[in-house]
């Protein structure tokens, strides 16, 4: 059954969408939807109705048609694709995201368009894998905008082809819906919140927590009674967000609270050397902290004890820029602190989890180095995502010194989607990398996991850096899966090498509508 039908009602809510939509020529259940959508009956029911109706016929045969799709524009004349499409269509056989992802966003900024012998391989990949959804539809063209109205399957394109921010917002893909809000935050902050509260609690919590991130953006007292009544969110992730935006609002009132409940815990001790500062944990759990989003029982599998737990919660509630203003120590020493005390689990976890939801300058750094004393690899790749890219280089240099370069080529996987780290660094990893394996021929592998993610890790590194990786010979030991891998690795060094050169073959005499590389 093609569900094409109904997902302008089911896509942005029955309470939202215009009604339920009717066709013409399906005879008996064209008749039967036309009963259910003048039923008198809530939406969402109506629209399940209807469903069960196209999922009995759908079995027997019966597809409704399609949407109207408007004829296809001209768009001019196709340059001859076969020669530049080549190896577009090895890149989309690729199992390596970020190559395909490199590909896509190097053609969108050369405002150039997929041929159109591909796009339904195109638009398939990104039916398959969400992450390469909004590198697909920016490179489309108009030829391919249309292409996706054909088919249901390539519905998260539509918004693509229909162009407003309405439609983004109603059909488009996360990322999308994301930069509709973040573009209206910027202008017309009220409105944007309004949108994004309306419906928000029918979203999976992951995207309500990434969709209530935009709210940063000119963040002020006004967005605060809606945050408040957001802190009952029973998931953890999107009440994180939640908290990390109360906080940072200094004035708000949540941040007046969870300052004031730390500062009764904190005392200055007095001493010879200005004196030094002690902490001591709740004995209770207060009356009133449930509604700000704190727990009185610890889940599962936490280790502190409920003292610390409690304490733990208010640290990682309250902004980390305040213990600067409050003590008048800078981060480092406020860390160097609280690990030498009794409650430096709660302190310094409490931190970094502050650090998830929030910015404070400074606090990155000086955690950056206690996590990386501790050995405390989660801590350490959340907080190397917090620095800038020469804070980043310079601390995975020190983790290439100290480590060894295959425990510095797992770390750069965590660079997102479509970034890469820096010539300088990428040339001391490779260098590091064969280094390890010219000492120890099967040093690669008795380490079974380099092997495996060495496709990806070439596909991070600075393309200048990647010559002396080319023609890597094969483990004597090495199994059948690791032979694949390092061939694939091979091939994606190859993709890469070939991508300047690919980018420049376009002609100028395309129309900038639909350009083939």
């Amino acid at each position: 059954m093609n569900p094409d039908i109904l997902l302008d009602c089911a896509l942005p809510g029955t309470d939202r969408a215009p009604g339920l939509p009717t066709f013409e020529g399906g005879g008996s259940v064209a008749h039967f939807l036309a009963q259910v959508s003048r039923a008198q009956q809530p939406p969402a029911l109506k629209l399940l109705r209807s469903a069960a109706i196209l999922g009995v016929c759908g079995r027997a045969g019966f597809e409704p048609p399609l949407r109207d799709v408007p004829p296809l524009a001209d768009t001019g004349a196709e340059p001859e694709p076969a020669a530049r499409a080549a190896l577009l269509e090895q890149v989309l056989e690729q199992p390596t995201q970020r190559l395909v992802h490199e590909a896509l966003s190097r053609m969108a900024a050369a405002k150039l368009c997929i041929p159109t012998p591909l796009l339904r391989q195109a638009l398939d990949l990104g039916a398959k894998t969400a992450a390469l959804r909004d590198a697909v539809t920016r490179v489309l063209g108009a030829r391919g905008r249309w292409l996706a109205l054909q088919d249901a399957s390539w519905s998260y394109a539509r918004s693509a082809a229909d162009g407003d921010d309405a439609a983004k917002w109603n059909f488009g893909s996360l990322q999308q819906r994301t930069d509709v809000l973040q573009r209206q935050r910027q202008c017309a902050p009220d409105a944007a919140r309004a949108r994004l509260l309306d419906g928000i609690k029918q979203q999976p919590p992951g995207e309500r927590a990434v969709l209530l991130g935009t709210l940063r953006v000119n963040l002020s007292l006004r967005d605060e009674p809606d945050l408040q009544k957001l802190l009952s969110d029973r998931k953890h992730e999107p009440r994180r967000v939640v908290v990390g935006l109360l906080a940072s609002l200094p004035q708000s009132a949540f941040a007046q609270r969870m300052q004031f409940r730390l500062a009764t815990l904190l005392k200055k001790k007095k001493g010879l050397f200005g004196g030094s500062w002690e902490i001591d944990p709740p004995e209770r759990f207060e009356e009133g902290w449930k509604s700000d989003g704190l727990l009185s029982e610890k889940p599962a599998g936490q280790p502190l004890g409920e003292r610390a737990w409690w304490l733990l919660q208010l640290v990682a509630s309250t902004q980390p820029a305040w213990w600067c203003e409050h003590t008048g120590l800078s981060p480092d020493k406020l860390v160097r602190w609280a690990a030498q005390g009794l409650w430096a689990d709660s302190l310094i976890g409490g931190w970094l989890q502050a650090l998830e939801v929030m910015d404070a300058p400074g606090w990155p750094q000086a955690l950056l180095l206690h996590a990386r004393e501790q050995d405390q690899r989660r801590a350490r790749d959340m907080l190397m995502q917090r620095i800038s890219a020469s804070e980043q280089d310079a601390a995975w240099l020190r983790q290439l010194a100290s480590d060894g370069a295959i425990s510095v080529a797992q770390s750069v996987l965590d660079c997102p989607t479509g970034q890469s780290v820096s010539a300088a660094l990428s040339k001391a990893l490779v260098a590091g990398l064969l280094g390890e394996y010219a000492q120890e021929k099967n040093a690669w592998y008795t380490h079974l996991i380099l092997p495996h993610t060495l496709p990806e890790i070439v596909c991070v590194l600075d393309p200048g850096a990647l010559g002396p990786l080319q023609n890597l010979p094969v483990p004597e030991r090495a199994g059948a899966s690791i032979q694949k891998a390092l061939r694939q690795t091979q091939t994606n060094i190859q993709i890469r090498l070939a991508f300047p050169a690919w980018i420049a073959t376009a002609p100028d005499s395309t129309p900038p509508e639909h350009t083939a590389p």
